[in-house]
């Protein structure tokens, strides 16, 4: 070969030359020919490589990340429901939809990223709802024992159902709920409340009908609770007075254990349900419990001709209330609904709330002068005994057309 700096031949396997000592050109440039050639071949072999294992494996890879960090959001929404609305909840789902975006896109590394993102969120997000859950269950089983303890097995087991439904392997809970249940007395009080589910209906009267305060009619969704079956009777409030030490209430000749507790005031209705483990309704259960899925002004239609099948009111109670339950039920199992005594709400009276009345849960106004009262009574016409009719009074006023009944949340 010859030398690049001279000129001169030397041997084919000659790397300098024998003249001058200089490398050989041509040894050199098929040298590096040969090396590029090498690394053109290597580079086509990767690069196919890499195409053939983006286009197989990536998307696979992407798809089953998306999948676990979906499965993920769907188990939090499903397990803590009351907590989807969490800032960062609502980010692991957000992620979750753009890697979703990018796969459909055929952008899978990107896809793997915000799934993986979406993922640890969602980790993080369980954990802190896991620890809040476990001081909320502490909770709740301290205050199911002490419920328990006192006999009081309807709310004792509400509470135990409350654990579990947080953390269904909590076997603490779960042997204890099934003492409460096993409770003679508990499966007789069990009987005494109603599940009234979780939904919206429409609360108010229409347009033309019922008073000022009724007005507007407006949808409302209410999470489920248990509310009485019947109104709070006069002997249940005697025990209650007897272990409390308030004050009995004096109800002559209706003085007997099925008859309803009469001249209580809001707080003697208030103190007796918290000490049974609940609290008054709000209007908006109360409503919503007593219309028993209907729309119409009555549980049972829109007409009156029923009405002495369902309530004691001015035509037929001869002036005074009735032993609860002697009338039928409505369609989620409550007596009294309309008639025989008015029942206590918790809310403060506001005529014009309707109109801002917040769609879930409303509780009424933060304070006022009044407080609710619902349903009408044994010497009211029957247009007062309306579902949506609204009446109020003094919190402190007692009268022998008060009762009440209580929810155990």
């Amino acid at each position: 070969m010859k030398c690049a700096k001279c000129g001169s031949e030397n041997g084919a396997d000659a790397k300098l030359c024998g003249l001058c000592g200089a490398p050989v050109a041509g040894r050199m440039a098929k040298n590096l020919a040969l090396a590029a050639a090498g690394l053109a071949v290597l580079g086509a072999l990767g690069w196919g490589g890499y195409a053939i294992w983006y286009r197989r494996v990536m998307p696979e890879r992407a798809q089953k990340a998306i999948t676990e960090s979906s499965q993920l959001a769907v188990w939090l929404e499903k397990a803590y429901g009351s907590f989807k609305n969490n800032p960062e909840f609502e980010q692991v789902k957000r992620l979750n939809a753009s890697a979703e975006s990018l796969r459909y896109a055929g952008d899978y590394e990107n896809a793997l990223v915000a799934a993986g993102q979406s993922r640890a969120l969602g980790l993080v997000v369980k954990k802190k709802i896991d620890i809040k859950n476990s001081a909320l269950c502490a909770s709740l089983l301290t205050e199911a024992e002490k419920y328990l303890h006192s006999g009081q097995c309807v709310a004792a087991s509400v509470a135990y159902g409350k654990v579990l439904r947080l953390k269904p392997s909590e076997e603490t809970a779960a042997r204890q709920a099934d003492v409460a249940f096993g409770l003679a007395g508990c499966r007789e009080e069990l009987k005494k409340v109603a599940l009234i589910p979780a939904g919206e209906f429409q609360m108010g009267a229409p347009d033309g009908e019922g008073e000022s305060g009724e007005n507007p009619r407006h949808k409302v969704r209410i999470d489920a609770y248990y509310i009485d079956k019947y109104e709070v009777t006069a002997g249940q409030y005697e025990k209650f007075a007897k272990t409390t030490g308030r004050a009995a209430r004096e109800w002559g000749s209706l003085n007997t254990d099925r008859q309803p507790a009469v001249n209580v005031n809001w707080y003697d209705a208030a103190a007796y349900c918290k000490w049974a483990g609940g609290r008054l309704p709000t209007e908006a259960e109360w409503e919503k419990a007593a219309r028993g899925r209907t729309n119409t002004k009555y549980n049972f239609g829109v007409s009156e001709r029923m009405i002495d099948k369902y309530a004691w009111y001015d035509g037929n109670s001869n002036n005074q209330p009735h032993p609860v339950g002697q009338k039928k039920p409505n369609q989620y199992g409550l007596y009294d609904m309309h008639g025989n005594v008015w029942e206590w709400v918790a809310d403060w009276y506001d005529e014009s709330y309707y109109k801002k009345s917040p769609k879930n849960n409303p509780k009424g106004p933060d304070s006022g002068l009044l407080r609710g009262l619902r349903g009408g009574s044994w010497s009211n016409f029957p247009a007062d005994l309306r579902a949506a009719l609204r009446s109020r009074d003094n919190p402190g006023s007692r009268s022998l057309n008060y009762g009440f009944r209580c929810v155990v949340p």
